[in-house]
C-alpha cells in the first residue's frame, strides 16, 4: 500500500528463533530451516528485510542480522 501511494517504506521483520532456541522448541537442527520458512512468509507479506538476532556464522548464517545464506538478496 505504501508503494502504491509513493511512500518509500522499509519494513524490517524480526524472528527470534535463535534467541528462543531450545526453550522455544527450536533445536539446533531446525533453526536454519525455520528461519528460512519464516523469512519466506515475511517476504510474501511485504517485508523488506529480516533481522535474526542471535544467529552467528557457525549457525549457518552470514552473521547476526543477515538474511539466511540460502536466500539471495533481493533489491526492491
Amino acid at each position: 500500500m505504501a508503494g502504491a501511494r509513493g511512500v518509500n517504506l522499509f519494513i524490517n521483520a524480526r524472528t527470534d528463533v535463535y534467541l528462543l532456541g531450545e526453550a522455544g522448541g527450536f533445536g539446533a537442527a531446525v533453526r536454519v530451516e525455520e528461519t528460512i520458512r519464516r523469512a519466506a512468509l515475511y517476504e510474501a507479506a511485504g517485508a523488506s528485510g529480516l533481522f535474526v538476532p542471535g544467529m552467528a556464522a557457525e549457525d549457518g548464517g552470514r552473521g547476526q542480522g543477515d538474511p539466511p545464506a540460502a536466500e539471495p538478496d533481493r533489491a526492491r
